[in-house]
């Protein structure tokens, strides 16, 4: 049983020393930025997150979870709805400089709703994972202007405004089906607005827009 124990370690720290060994590797010939006290525990994080987010892409209906710097879950909820998860003002205070995993079954980028979310709950990360297997993400940084929120709301509620009216005009005209047809299209442009305002307008509200 010692024997048995003492190879086990052995392994693990083969293991852990290899990717390490592979992520510096990686960043010296791909000239990307790294951290030097980046330790293979790191990896154990993004696996946790990425475990979670794999386990909720697929689903019709959203869900998430919150994660501390240390990759651990504090919790897990969904609304069982396919367009929302409900949150609390408590639920709020816990999501403080922690990263939050939400999914999309629509397939589109972060709602005007989430980003909002982003900001009025001071996370440091927001992961949204599509049902394509898309991850797009919000990184909080230390130059943080939270005029974001306002100004991104402003740009937002122009193109509603608009969209509304093509969706009332719809309703008048078509079929159930083409009504529908009509909502998720707009649906559609309206996260395509969100997606381009997020990537253009970073650098001047201080955080970091990705998508994968």
């Amino acid at each position: 049983m010692g024997g048995r124990g003492a190879i086990g370690k052995s392994q693990r720290k083969t293991k852990s020393e290899s990717k390490l060994s592979d992520f510096l590797l990686d960043a010296v010939v791909n000239n990307s930025d790294y951290n030097s006290n980046y330790t293979p525990n790191s990896y154990q994080i993004q696996d946790n997150i990425e475990e979670a987010e794999k386990s909720i892409m697929n689903e019709n209906i959203e869900h998430m979870y919150v994660f501390n710097e240390k990759g651990n879950r504090l919790y897990y909820k969904t609304s069982n709805s396919k367009i929302n998860v409900l949150v609390t003002e408590e639920e709020k205070i816990m999501m403080n400089n922690n990263i939050v995993i939400h999914n999309h079954p629509s397939g589109n980028s972060f709602s005007l709703s989430d980003i909002k979310l982003f900001i009025t709950s001071n996370m440091k990360e927001l992961r949204i994972i599509t049902n394509k297997g898309v991850k797009f993400t919000l990184k909080r940084s230390e130059k943080w202007d939270e005029k974001m929120s306002e100004d991104i709301e402003k740009s937002y509620n122009k193109l509603l405004l608009k969209a509304k009216r093509i969706y009332t005009k719809s309703k008048f005209n078509y079929n159930v089906d083409r009504i529908e047809s009509v909502r998720n299209k707009i649906n559609r442009v309206l996260s395509k607005h969100n997606k381009n305002w997020l990537m253009f307008n970073a650098s001047k509200y201080g955080y970091t827009y990705s998508e994968e």
